[in-house]
C-alpha cells in the first residue's frame, strides 16, 4: 500500500480483497464511476437542502390562522386543533424519515469516496474532486434563483408608531412602520 500519492493504472485490492484494476480501460471506467458517484453525492446534498428550505418556507396543511383549510367551520376549536396536531405530526414524521434516508445515502457515498481518495491514487482524487465540481455546477443551478433573488432571512424588525417614522414622514399609513432593530452601543 502506498503512503504517498502516485499515478498508476494498476490498483490492487480496491475496496475489497481481490478487486484488482490492471488495464487502462479498467482505470478509466473506475474513474468515471467515481466521478459519477461524486456528482450523485452533490445531488443528494442539494436535495436535502431543498427539502429543508421547503419545510421552513411553508407550514404544511395549515393556513395563516393555524387551522386546516379543509376543516369545517362549525367544529369546536379543540377538535380542530387536535386534528391539525395529528396531521402535522404525521407529516413531520414522514419528512423526518425522508431526511434520515437521504442523510444515510449521502453519508455512505461520502465514506466510499473518502476511501477511494485515501488509496492515494492521484487519478481517483482528480476524479472525485472533478465530479464534485461538476455536480456542484449542475445542481447549484436548481438553487440559483434563490441565490440571485436574495432569499436570505432579513434582520429582525421592530414595530414603530407612525409619528416616529422619520424615514418616511409623508406616508399615508398612520398605523406603524417596520424598521431594523436598533443596536445598543454601550
Amino acid at each position: 500500500m502506498h503512503m504517498s500519492y502516485y499515478l498508476s493504472s494498476t490498483v490492487y485490492d480496491f475496496f475489497f480483497k481481490g478487486a484488482n484494476i490492471t488495464t487502462t480501460w479498467g482505470m478509466v471506467s473506475l474513474c468515471l464511476g467515481l466521478m459519477s458517484l461524486s456528482v450523485v453525492m452533490e445531488g443528494f446534498k442539494v436535495a436535502r437542502s431543498q427539502l429543508v428550505k421547503l419545510s421552513q418556507s411553508r407550514r404544511l396543511g395549515t393556513n395563516q390562522y393555524g387551522t386546516s383549510e379543509r376543516s369545517p367551520l362549525i367544529m369546536s376549536q379543540s377538535v380542530v386543533a387536535r386534528r391539525n396536531e395529528k396531521l402535522l405530526y404525521g407529516r413531520r414524521v414522514k419528512f423526518h424519515v425522508l431526511q434520515a434516508f437521504l442523510h444515510l445515502i449521502h453519508l455512505t457515498i461520502g465514506y466510499l469516496l473518502m476511501l477511494a481518495v485515501m488509496s492515494y491514487n492521484g487519478y481517483f482524487t482528480i476524479a472525485v474532486v472533478g465530479g464534485a465540481g461538476i455536480g456542484y455546477f449542475c445542481f447549484a443551478l436548481l438553487d440559483l434563483p434563490g441565490k440571485l433573488l436574495g432569499t436570505a432571512t432579513p434582520a429582525p424588525a421592530r414595530s414603530v408608531p407612525a409619528h416616529e417614522d422619520f424615514l418616511n414622514p409623508s406616508s399615508s399609513d398612520k398605523t406603524c412602520a417596520l424598521l431594523p432593530e436598533k443596536k445598543n452601543d454601550m
